[in-house]
């Protein structure tokens, strides 16, 4: 990573690399989009920091389509993995599938065993923890989110983190409810 660093941008720093390679999880994409950003940005932002993981949300943002998967993605980053089921029922759309297969495509995430025959998809876990945030920003629907998400963890056995989505889903602040 570091030699991928210094031939892209320039920049021969091991901490730069292991923060590059910890954000991305090595997703050839993402990294391509976080060596973007750097390069346009001129220096670098402390990792962690909130001008990094806006920097690296921007650029992820710019490599979807439209409105539509930037919603997806949005609304399926709340779990820690989504299957079909579970992504059509937080997102309503029709072709989850298909949009989660060119997330994949695109280095947003991979799809990983988790039940026999049964795949999940999983996002690069800066991806994931970029978007979660975005989604907690509309708390109504991130409150419905973390409630769905616990059903479906409970359904699927998953008891310890169902209660904990549970709990999360309890205390969300509504700013619909009366103060």
């Amino acid at each position: 990573m570091g030699t991928l660093i210094a031939q892209q941008i320039g920049i021969a720093d091991e901490r730069l690399a292991l923060s590059v390679m910890h954000a991305t999880r090595g997703f050839a994409l993402t990294v391509r989009a976080v060596m973007l950003a750097l390069s346009q940005l001129g220096r670098i932002p402390h990792a962690d920091s909130i001008e990094w993981n806006s920097m690296v949300a921007a650029r992820w943002e710019s490599l979807l389509p439209d409105d539509v998967p930037l919603r997806f993605v949005t609304d399926t980053s709340v779990p820690p993995y989504v299957d079909i089921e579970l992504a059509t029922n937080l997102t309503g759309h029709p072709d989850a599938r298909g949009l989660l297969d060119l997330l994949e495509r695109n280095g947003f995430g991979r799809w990983i065993p988790y039940a026999r025959q049964r795949p999940v998809f999983q996002y690069a876990e800066i991806i994931r923890d970029t978007f979660r945030a975005r989604a907690a920003a509309d708390a109504d629907r991130f409150s419905v989110a973390c409630a769905s998400t616990a059903r479906w963890l409970f359904d699927n056995g998953e008891v310890d983190r169902a209660l904990a989505f549970a709990i999360e889903e309890a205390t969300t602040p509504s700013p619909t409810a009366p103060s």
